[in-house]
């Protein structure tokens, strides 16, 4: 995975904010083929859900691939 600063930057500006609010950019690869890009959650909670206690942790689960809109022509996977 690559740390290319201005790709990351980039990458904040194409994804919505919503995704980067909930989600950081943990790396990316970018081949001839696709763009990969894999984001980690943030441990992030609103301050309603955190007073009112109704979000349950129930552990990590399996990765999850979804197949995003394409840029350049390059299908966009996102991990």
């Amino acid at each position: 995975m690559n740390s290319n600063r201005p790709l990351h930057k980039l990458l904040r500006v194409v994804f919505p904010e919503v995704l980067m609010e909930c989600f950081k950019i943990s790396g990316w690869h970018d081949d001839s083929v696709k763009i990969e890009v894999w984001l980690d959650e943030r441990h992030y909670l609103e301050r309603s859900d955190y007073k009112s206690g109704s979000v349950i942790s129930h552990g990590f689960t399996d990765e999850k691939v979804i197949q995003d809109f394409p840029l350049r022509g390059k299908p966009v996977y996102l991990h």
